[in-house]
């Protein structure tokens, strides 16, 4: 999911948050343009977060029993295993 600024990524080991484009701000020439970014930046995160909890909660409706405590035992939190 997009939003203006900021999106997430949802994966079997859980969501994460990932920028939408490659600057997360314009320049800023004052302290109200500022201020604007941060504030914009706050809403955009706001939004995310409730959209991150959905989809969390989606993906424990649809995930059986068994999948959830084999994950949990497994160890696995999304992040890639290295190599032995």
């Amino acid at each position: 999911m997009r939003l203006s600024i900021f999106g997430f990524e949802a994966h079997f080991g859980g969501v994460r948050v990932v920028p939408a484009g490659p600057t997360l701000t314009g320049y800023c020439r004052s302290d109200a343009e500022i201020e604007f970014a941060i504030a914009r930046m706050k809403v955009d995160l706001d939004a995310l977060s409730t959209a991150m909890k959905e989809a969390l909660a989606e993906e424990a409706r649809r995930m059986p029993f068994d999948e959830i405590a084999f994950g949990q035992l497994s160890g696995d939190n999304g992040s890639p295993q290295s190599a032995k």
